[in-house]
């Protein structure tokens, strides 16, 4: 796990958003310990040669991703939040629902910074929200939007079918 900047800091809008999208079930249905402890790390201080165990960080489990790093083809997953961080002139946090973990893409002003991926009791989360697949926030001048991922899937079916996806 390369903890970076980004990631840190994509770690830190997981947690603010989360919770002001799911509230309280956001505390007791998503891993956020895990989110905070990667957000706390001081990447100067991490030694490279020992493992997360020997650093006291064996517990987390989350994947992390972010924009310096290549998609590979087992993370097909990841190319289509990608591509629309990367697409939308403004901020935005892309949050999506994994059979047990809960997905949250950061872009800032159309470049993709990062991804986490923590465990979660998905079904939870979706009990609240109507869009299953995931939302898109966008932040503005004008205030803060929320699309269904769904559409996006829709709107960008050139993009979609350039990726091999389906929508």
């Amino acid at each position: 796990m390369n903890i970076d900047l980004p990631i840190r800091f994509t770690a830190k809008v997981a947690l603010g958003s989360g919770y002001y999208i799911h509230g309280e079930s956001f505390r007791h249905h998503v891993d956020h310990r895990q989110l905070r402890d990667v957000m706390n790390i001081d990447p100067s201080t991490l030694d490279k040669t020992k493992s997360l165990v020997e650093l006291g960080l064996g517990h987390l489990t989350l994947r992390t991703h972010s924009w310096i790093e290549k998609v590979g083809d087992e993370e097909q997953l990841l190319r289509f939040p990608i591509m629309l961080c990367n697409s939308v002139k403004n901020s935005v946090v892309i949050m999506m629902y994994g059979h047990d973990s809960f997905f949250v893409f950061v872009g800032l002003l159309g470049q993709y910074l990062g991804m986490v991926n923590v465990p979660a009791s998905s079904e939870a989360l979706l009990g609240e929200v109507p869009d299953r697949l995931g939302s898109v926030f966008e932040l503005s001048n004008n205030g803060l939007y929320k699309y269904p991922l769904i559409d996006q899937l829709i709107d960008h079916t050139d993009i979609v079918a350039f990726y091999g996806l389906e929508p």
